[in-house]
């Protein structure tokens, strides 16, 4: 729905969080409103100008409220910001827009900072930036230079200069023009000039064509922290957090280290890696005499049921924590057998578990098909029947199954 005698929205590049991208509140009107909710089930709707940002030129749309509606999608179509919201808003009506300026303040950093190292990478090291990412934790770009041709104290020092950039302050101006700067960079092609070319110029560092929302001075940025880099295809992907990122990154890896301490009886950091590779050998060794033990228990078990087989014409053995590792640690010791039926199961009454039938390859067959049919217990094989069960509620009747199969 539209009214026409409504003023034009402003289109995108010219939005006011582009223009003042510290602003949290605003008052705008809507311009239109889906008639019907898109198939996602949110309405789409064009507001004559908005505090919002729509996702694009790398970086995720921002979240907020119009009339204390929550908005967490805002799109680019064309020069348009379509907000996609859960409830009808009527065209001409006033609303209140407030922004998650957490969210908003955190991708400014990042992008500004994204802006940053790559003008200081590609002036001084002649490492240019062929693509980005603002990721939710951390962002990359990805360098037109092969992985591992790069030393890392190159990497180093280009850090220092981008936080000794921080602390002079420089400051970030975004202007508005109606054509592209001579010789400079191809414009993108989703790039709707309608609303201008709007560039962001860092003192006499960098000048590019960009829609995103930027800091007004880099010491909002406080500094920048280089993670690690990796192979992309056939560039360099570096990874890096700025600003109130690096304090989260930090704290998180504190509490972590804390928490380590009191895992690993008192160790400090600086062991941890010792500690843990002695618990990893530690753990290797008990594996290994478990595994031991377990060959041992099972050939005991095997002896006593070898036996009972003998004397009855069958035996049975449960255990409500027997897994199958466990009953293969019996069963294995009777390749070749086909005396009288043994049956093996384990796991609880309520929650089933594994099952062994072995024995006269006829024998077998025939139980597990009266398994299979009487209690739908799933499983095959020959001479050495496997199956699940999805409760042992029933143990009993198959014991008797297991008995009436080896005396008929």
């Amino acid at each position: 729905r539209f009214l026409m005698t409504l003023p034009r929205p402003v289109p995108v590049g010219s939005l006011t969080c582009q223009k003042d991208s510290y602003r949290t509140t605003f008052q705008s009107t809507v311009f239109s409103c889906s008639e019907k909710p898109n198939s996602a089930g949110f309405y789409e709707i064009q507001l004559i100008d908005t505090i919002l940002f729509p996702e694009g030129g790398g970086q995720p749309c921002d979240h907020g409220k119009i009339d204390n509606i929550p908005i967490k999608n805002v799109q680019r179509k064309g020069a348009s910001a379509i907000h996609h919201s859960p409830e009808p808003l009527p065209p001409g009506k006033e609303i209140s827009i407030e922004i998650d300026f957490k969210r908003r303040f955190d991708h400014m950093q990042q992008h500004s900072g994204q802006h940053l190292l790559s003008a200081i990478l590609e002036r001084d090291y002649k490492m240019d930036t062929v693509s980005w990412s603002l990721g939710e934790t951390r962002s990359y770009v990805d360098l037109d230079v092969p992985a591992g041709v790069i030393p890392e104290q190159i990497f180093s020092l280009a850090e220092a200069k981008i936080n000794e950039a921080i602390r002079n302050k420089l400051a970030v101006r975004v202007t508005v023009q109606d054509k592209p700067d001579e010789g400079a960079h191809k414009i993108p092609e989703d790039y709707d000039m309608s609303g201008g070319i709007r560039y962001i110029t860092i003192s006499e560092l960098d000048r590019n064509a960009c829609c995103g929302t930027h800091v007004s001075n880099l010491s909002d940025l406080q500094a920048i922290k280089f993670l690690h880099s990796e192979k992309a295809k056939a560039y360099t992907r570096l990874f890096f957090l700025v600003g109130n990122r690096i304090f989260s990154q930090f704290q998180e890896s504190y509490d972590r280290d804390r928490a380590l301490t009191r895992l690993l009886n008192g160790a400090t950091p600086d062991v941890f890696l010792e500690s843990v590779t002695r618990l990893q050998k530690q753990l290797k060794d008990t594996q290994k005499d478990i595994k031991n033990y377990l060959k041992e228990l099972g050939g005991v078990l095997a002896q006593q049921l070898g036996d009972q087989a003998k004397e009855k014409g069958f035996a049975v053995l449960h255990r409500d924590d027997a897994d199958l590792e466990f009953l293969n640690a019996i069963a294995n010791n009777f390749k070749g057998y086909s005396g009288g039926l043994i049956l093996l199961t384990g796991g609880t009454a309520k929650l089933g578990g594994p099952l062994l039938l072995l024995g006269n390859e006829k024998a077998v067959a025939g139980c597990g098909k009266r398994l299979q049919t009487d209690l739908n217990i799933k499983g095959g094989g020959k001479g050495r029947w496997q199956g699940k069960s999805s409760d042992w509620l029933n143990l009993s009747r198959v014991h008797s199954i297991v008995s009436e199969t080896a005396n008929s």
